[in-house]
């Protein structure tokens, strides 16, 4: 039998994909909104996601809608629909960027961690799942 070894690079580089597909999984998750004790929502930070925030939000700046007293149902990845308006979206872009930010600083610091590695049995048995941002926002004005 021939067993033929990966080089550090590689096994690297392996680790790094799984740090990246942990990242991109909580990225789709994405944060959830606390509404004091009383109520929690779970919103998606994903792309798309994003877009549909920033979509309503461009309709506000640009007069669409009444940016004091136009409210929208908006449905939560959960399933659930709460009456929000201007500020809250805002609030929320606000909460989803903020998350976004600190799961490329984790990545990015994975990496970092990953690439000062020096040998085989540090790599494997390094800890993918450690120092990723807590998800959870406390909303000011639901």
């Amino acid at each position: 039998m021939i067993v033929i070894q990966r080089d550090l690079s590689e096994l690297k580089q392996e680790v790094k994909n799984k740090i990246h597909k942990i990242k991109k999984d909580k990225e789709n998750y994405g944060i959830l909104i606390n509404v004091g004790t009383t109520a929690q929502y779970r919103m998606s930070c994903s792309l798309t996601a994003r877009t549909n925030i920033q979509a309503v939000l461009n309709a506000y700046q640009s007069g669409v809608f009444d940016t004091t007293t136009y409210t929208l149902q908006w449905k939560f990845d959960d399933g659930q629909f709460v009456t929000i308006g201007y500020t809250q979206l805002q609030e929320m872009l606000k909460f989803m960027m903020d998350y976004l930010e600190k799961l490329f600083e984790a990545e990015k610091n994975h990496y970092a961690s990953i690439d000062s590695l020096t040998t085989r049995e540090a790599i494997k048995s390094y800890d993918i799942n450690l120092n990723w941002p807590d998800n959870n926002y406390l909303v000011t004005t639901f």
